[in-house]
């Protein structure tokens, strides 16, 4: 593809001392069945050869492009960092250490392109290094639920309520329009606040969600202990960490309106209780 033909889509990739995953990232996009794109790495200062392995990349594909921060600026500002600089009418994340399907941009591309009303699409997420998960609390929710557009009611308060009982933060991923995808940044960080951007997303029109596994996630980037994951992403001090989800609460009544918010209430009291109870469990276990 030559540099002064637009593609429709850009792929940020976020990535910080990648050089272990970075390779499988980049040549699962290079495989992608649809070409027409243009790729964004945004290096968030690595310490490794994560600049290395960009720069060899760009050298063999003239549609990446790589940018080294001068310092680390933090997880989420390097990945709304990458959503700010593309200029194509769709925009998707892909972390350094995930990888893709060979057909992801082919099928999600082709089902926002049928249907304006649609403001993402993604399908089915496998995580690779992940072990079999003992206990799903949101089992009732997903032994109803189709890959389709969701919920089959068309009001934005379903469909925000819906998703935010599924809980699928990982949906962040998949392929949106870009100037819908921009109002949806999340100003500080906190637990949820990826949920949030799709929450966010779901008032501008429905995400398709398709039933093939397009995306393959790894969690070996991600905390073992939750209190150390509400730590790091947390811009709300000791209540941000003892009260995990009340400034998703707060962000909802601001962001989301008083209507989402009391329909959603109780469910989000839970969230807090059940994670209060975790902790003091925790406490007497350590004791």
């Amino acid at each position: 593809m030559s540099k002064t033909q637009k593609p429709p889509i850009t792929v940020g990739i976020p990535v910080y001392n990648g050089e272990k995953t970075l390779r499988k990232t980049l040549d699962s996009v290079k495989s992608q069945t649809f070409e027409n794109f243009a790729v964004i790495i945004s290096d968030n200062a690595s310490a490794d050869s994560t600049a290395d392995i960009c720069k060899e990349y760009v050298d063999s594909d003239n549609r990446i492009e790589y940018i080294r921060q001068e310092k680390n600026t933090g997880l989420f500002e390097n990945f709304y960092y990458l959503l700010h600089a593309a200029q194509t009418e769709f925009f998707v994340w892909l972390a350094a250490d995930d990888y893709w399907d060979k057909t992801f941009l082919e099928k999600t591309f082709s089902a926002l392109a049928s249907d304006d009303g649609l403001v993402g699409s993604m399908g089915r997420v496998k995580y690779y290094d992940a072990p079999p998960a003992k206990f799903n609390r949101n089992r009732k929710i997903k032994r109803y639920f189709s890959y389709d557009e969701y919920p089959k009611q068309d009001g934005v308060v379903e469909r925000v309520s819906f998703y935010l009982r599924l809980g699928r933060s990982e949906n962040m991923y998949g392929l949106y329009r870009t100037d819908k995808l921009k109002q949806c940044e999340v100003k500080k960080q906190h637990a949820g606040c990826d949920l949030a951007v799709i929450l966010k997303a779901l008032t501008f029109g429905r995400i398709k969600l398709l039933d093939d596994t397009l995306l393959y996630r790894s969690r070996l980037g991600l905390s073992s202990r939750k209190e150390n994951k509400f730590a790091t992403w947390n811009d709300y001090g000791i209540v941000g960490v003892t009260l995990p989800y009340l400034p998703l609460m707060w962000w909802i009544w601001r962001n989301l309106g008083t209507k989402i918010f009391f329909k959603n209430l109780d469910y989000l009291l839970s969230r807090n209780l059940s994670f209060v109870i975790w902790r003091i469990s925790d406490i007497m276990r350590r004791n």
